[in-house]
C-alpha cells in the first residue's frame, strides 16, 4: 500500500527519505518514475540487505526517474542505487551529493559497492558540494581518472569521512580539490601526510594564513584558512578512546612545515590537549610571522595544566581573549593571564602586547599585567 500511495504524492513532497529492504527497491523505483516530483527539495534513497552482495547486483538508476523533472531538488543522498553513465534529467539541479560506500560486515546497511564518481558529474552537473563517507572501503579501485578536472567542475565543498587509507584519503583529494574550493575537510583516525600537502597546496596564492586548532581528549579539528578566512582546510581526527597519550598531528609535521612562517594569526582553545598538540604540530620550526594569538575559553582559568613547553613567537603583538558561543561571559583573573603569558608563550624581553576581550573580563589585581599588556578595544 506504501509503494503506490508514494506514486500518488510525488507532487506533493518536499522531503523524501526512503530506507527499505533490499528486495523492494525496484518497486520503490517503479513508483519513482510515475511523474514529477516538482516540489521535491531533498531525496535520500538508502536501504538493507541481509546477505553479501556483488557490485554486479547494485541496480542502476533509471534515466525517467521522477519522469525527468524535479527542478528543485537540490540535495541528493543516494546509496540504493548506481548512478548510469548518461545522465539522469532529474538531477540536473543537485547541488549537494553524499554518497556512503562503507562495507563493515557487522552492519546490514545497503551501501553503494562501487562509486563511479566520474558519474556524479554526469548526472548532477551543478553540484557544489560533495560528502564521501568511505570507512574500509578501497577508493583507489575506484575510476577517478576518469572524473572531469577540477577545473571545469563547480564543486566548492568537499568532505571525506571515516577513510583509514592516507592513499584514499589522497586520490579523493588530488581529482577534486583546487584553489577556488571554498571548504575542504577530511575526518580520519589517521591524519595523512598526503592529503595535508595537497589540501595546504590549493591556498598557496594566499601569502598569508590562520590556523585554529580546537579539541580535546576524543577529537582535534586543525583548520587552516586563508588571509581573508574565505577557504577552510580542516583535518578531523577523531577516537573512540582519549588521544591524550597520542601524536596525531606527528604525519601532518612535515606538510606545516614549510608553510609555518605564512601563519599571522592563530587561534587555540584553552584545553591542555589543544594546546600540547599544537607543540607537537610545530615541533622545531617557530610561527616566526604570527601578530595575533586567539584563546577561545570554554573555562577561566590555565592554571590546570602546564605546557609540555613555550610556543616562540617572535612576531606577536596582539591576545584575544574569546569566550566560546553559548558558554556566557567568562572572568579570567589576572594571575592566571599572567601565568600563561610567562608560561606558555616564549616572548622577546619586554615585550609589550595589546589584548583585546570578547564577552570576557579580567578580575583579581591588573596592575600585574601592566609590564605586559596595554589594553586594546574590540
Amino acid at each position: 500500500m506504501l509503494i503506490p500511495a508514494l506514486a500518488q504524492c510525488l507532487p506533493r513532497i518536499v522531503t523524501l527519505s526512503i530506507v527499505c529492504d533490499e528486495e523492494f527497491i525496484n518497486d520503490v523505483v517503479a513508483a519513482l518514475r510515475a511523474g514529477p516530483a516538482p516540489r521535491l527539495k531533498v531525496f535520500k534513497f538508502y536501504g538493507y540487505q541481509h546477505e553479501p552482495r556483488p557490485s554486479t547486483k547494485m541496480k542502476v538508476l533509471p534515466l525517467d526517474l521522477f519522469s525527468g523533472e524535479a527542478p528543485l531538488l537540490r540535495v541528493l543522498q543516494m546509496d540504493a542505487c548506481q548512478f548510469p553513465e548518461v545522465p539522469v534529467p532529474a538531477f540536473a539541479s543537485v547541488r549537494e551529493l553524499i554518497r556512503v560506500a562503507d562495507r563493515r560486515a557487522e552492519e546490514n546497511y545497503y551501501c553503494c559497492v562501487q562509486l563511479h564518481p566520474e558519474r556524479f558529474f554526469i548526472s548532477c552537473p551543478a553540484l557544489e558540494q560533495l560528502l564521501l563517507n568511505a570507512n574500509t572501503f578501497n577508493l583507489t579501485r575506484s575510476s577517478w581518472d576518469a572524473c572531469p578536472p577540477p577545473s571545469v567542475t563547480k564543486l566548492l565543498d568537499l568532505t571525506v569521512i571515516v577513510v583509514d587509507c592516507d592513499e584514499c584519503t589522497a586520490v579523493v583529494v588530488r581529482t577534486f580539490a583546487h584553489p577556488g574550493m571554498l571548504r575542504m575537510e577530511v575526518e580520519t583516525e589517521d591524519v595523512n601526510t598526503a592529503t595535508a600537502r595537497l589540501m595546504i597546496a590549493t591556498l598557496d596564492d594566499s601569502d598569508a594564513l590562520h590556523l585554529d586548532l580546537v579539541g580535546d581528549e576524543y577529537e582535534l579539528n586543525c583548520v587552516v584558512l586563508d588571509a581573508a578566512r574565505h577557504r577552510r582546510r580542516t583535518f578531523v581526527h577523531s577516537e573512540d578512546e582519549e588521544i591524550s597519550d597520542m601524536n596525531p598531528e606527528e604525519p601532518l609535521v612535515p606538510a606545516f612545515a614549510h608553510v609555518a612562517r605564512r601563519f599571522t594569526r592563530l587561534s587555540v582553545s584553552d584545553s591542555a590537549y589543544a594546546w600540547n598538540h599544537l607543540l607537537l604540530l610545530f615541533p622545531e620550526e617557530p610561527l616566526a610571522s604570527v601578530q595575533t594569538l586567539k584563546l577561545r575559553l570554554t573555562k577561566a582559568s590555565f592554571a590546570d595544566f602546564e605546557p609540555a613547553r613555550k610556543l616562540a613567537l617572535p612576531a606577536l603583538t596582539h591576545i584575544k581573549l574569546a569566550a566560546e558561543k553559548g558558554t556566557g561571559t567568562k572572568t579570567v583573573d589576572a594571575d592566571d593571564l599572567l601565568y600563561f603569558v610567562e608560561s606558555f608563550l616564549d616572548l622577546p624581553e619586554g615585550w609589550t602586547l595589546k589584548l583585546a576581550l570578547k564577552n570576557v573580563q579580567v578580575g583579581g589585581d591588573t596592575d600585574l599585567l601592566s609590564d605586559h599588556f596595554e589594553c586594546d578595544s574590540d
